[in-house]
């Protein structure tokens, strides 16, 4: 069974929610980027924000998607299958 949550921004200013989001992940090294050629626009995102000339869509996405690596699933069913996780940020 598949469980969906809604994303939501919490009733938080964009930059708030953004910056809460990824800079700690950022500082950290929890967020690496592989090459892709979005990778400039995104890093030019980044460095330009916050301000209001300056798009913020692909960071604002990136945002989001920190919701759904930090929503906890769990499940009804009680049972042990020895499952561990091997690294804790990812969960698997």
């Amino acid at each position: 069974m598949f469980r969906i949550e809604l994303l939501t921004h919490g009733n938080q200013k964009k930059e708030d929610r953004i910056l809460w989001a990824l800079q700690g992940r950022f500082q950290h090294g929890k967020i690496k980027l592989k090459t892709a050629s979005w990778n400039p626009a995104l890093v030019d995102e980044a460095s330009g924000f916050p301000s209001s000339l300056v798009h913020d869509d692909l960071i604002d996405s990136l945002a989001y998607i920190d919701q759904l690596a930090v929503v906890p699933y769990e499940s009804d069913l009680e049972y042990d299958d020895g499952y561990t996780p091997m690294d804790a940020v990812a969960g698997y």
